[in-house]
């Protein structure tokens, strides 16, 4: 199957969605990536509009297993063995990162990450705080608590996600694993004054002690690491392949 276009757009982030909305245009979405579940209104308008380019046939093939640039323009093996050809007059390409056949790029970017550690928080989901800053390190540098989804309703019980910009020998290192920034997230909210669940009443309140209430240990427990390369290699534009930034 060949299909032929004027113009396509190629990646898979909230701008290339957007561009391929914005200007009715055709895409290959090489490497799906929404919006992280806390950016509710941006991750809601990106399904909203992939949803739309989908149902009026604009979505040309979505995380394919190899997508190879020709000659003529792409070349694309789903990941239930279709092969589907396109030919365009140009692409705008927003993420090169799964895309075969560019050649050598003019110049390489060392690889950064921006590595989400997702925790469930057991002891100390409700307080004020909706984001905790560590200016002066890469490693959980920025700590986004939102509702949890783990409780029905509406609620103010918050889990949360430490973000991390790492370089990419950093990334297997236990100096930033895991284990490394949950221990870092708890001293963070101590800091700010986070405290655990409730466990009762004081005795030593008010005579001895200021605080009303005894409260339990911060416990979270790590769920999930997600990591995105963040830098891109660059490429000279042609009259074909313009690299969108």
């Amino acid at each position: 199957m060949t299909l032929r276009f004027d113009k396509i757009v190629i990646g898979g982030d909230h701008q290339a969605i957007s561009y391929s909305y914005a200007h009715d245009l055709p895409i290959v979405v090489v490497n799906r990536t929404d919006p992280p579940k806390f950016e509710r209104e941006l991750l809601t308008e990106y399904k909203q509009k992939l949803f739309s380019l989908s149902v009026n046939g604009r979505v040309i093939a979505v995380n394919p297993s190899t997508a190879k640039l020709t000659d003529s323009g792409i070349r694309i093996v789903t990941l239930d063995s279709q092969i589907i050809a396109a030919e365009f007059n140009r692409a705008h390409i927003f993420d090169e990162s799964r895309l075969d056949g560019l050649g050598e790029p003019r110049h390489r970017t060392e690889r950064l990450y921006q590595v989400s550690d997702w925790f469930d928080v057991k002891s100390g989901m409700c307080h004020k705080h909706d984001k905790l800053f560590d200016a002066g390190s890469d490693l959980a540098s920025e700590i986004v608590f939102y509702p949890t989804e783990r409780v029905d309703g509406n609620h103010d019980l918050k889990d949360l996600v430490a973000i991390s910009y790492l370089k990419e020998d950093q990334l297997e290192q236990f100096e930033s694993s895991p284990t490394v920034v949950k221990f870092k997230v708890i001293n963070m909210m101590k800091e700010a004054g986070i405290r655990g669940k409730r466990n009762g009443k004081n005795p030593l309140y008010p005579e001895k002690s200021s605080v009303a209430y005894k409260y339990y240990a911060l416990k979270i427990e790590p769920t999930q690491r997600e990591n995105l390369l963040i830098t891109r290699d660059r490429y000279r534009n042609t009259e074909k392949l313009i690299f969108e930034r």
